[in-house]
C-alpha cells in the first residue's frame, strides 16, 4: 500500500469502512497505520462508510475520522440510511468533511460531487438540520 500511496499520481484512497462484500471490520490499528501512511505521502481518504450499522455485535466498527485528530483532518466520510435501513428508494445521504479546504474544494467542483437529488431528500436533510438546531 505504501508503494502506491508514494506514488506521486495518489491523490485520493477510497475506503470501505466497513468492508462490501467480505464484510470486513477494521480495527482501530490497521485504520491508524492506514492513516498514518496517507497523511506520510499526502493523501485524502474518502472513507465510504455506507455499511456502518451492519456488523456482527462482536466487530466493533470504528469511523475513520475517529481514529485521531490529524487523521479526521485528511478525511471525506459518506454515510447513508440507505442499505442498513433498507431506503434505496429515499436516495438520500451525507458528507461528512472536517477540513476545511476540502470543503471549500467539494463547494467549488459541487457539479462533480453531486447527482439528481429528489425533493424528498432535501426535506429529510432539511428537516435533520432544523431537529439538530433545536437539540444543540
Amino acid at each position: 500500500m505504501e508503494q502506491k500511496l508514494a506514488n506521486s499520481k495518489a491523490k485520493l484512497l477510497i475506503l470501505c469502512n466497513p468492508h462490501n462484500p467480505i464484510g470486513k471490520v477494521w480495527d482501530k490499528e490497521t485504520l491508524e497505520k492506514i492513516g498514518e501512511l496517507c497523511l506520510k505521502h499526502n493523501v485524502t481518504i474518502l472513507s465510504d462508510e455506507i455499511h456502518c450499522d451492519i456488523t456482527y455485535k462482536k466487530n466493533k466498527y470504528i469511523p475513520m475520522a475517529s481514529v485521531s485528530d490529524k487523521i479526521a483532518n485528511i478525511i471525506i466520510t459518506c454515510v447513508s440510511m440507505s442499505k442498513a435501513f433498507n431506503l434505496t428508494g429515499l436516495q438520500s445521504s451525507a458528507i461528512i468533511i472536517k477540513n476545511e479546504e476540502i470543503k471549500k474544494s467539494r463547494k467549488s467542483n459541487k457539479h462533480r460531487w453531486s447527482s439528481r437529488t429528489k425533493y424528498f431528500s432535501y426535506t429529510s436533510f432539511w428537516s435533520c438540520n432544523k431537529i439538530k438546531s433545536v437539540t444543540r
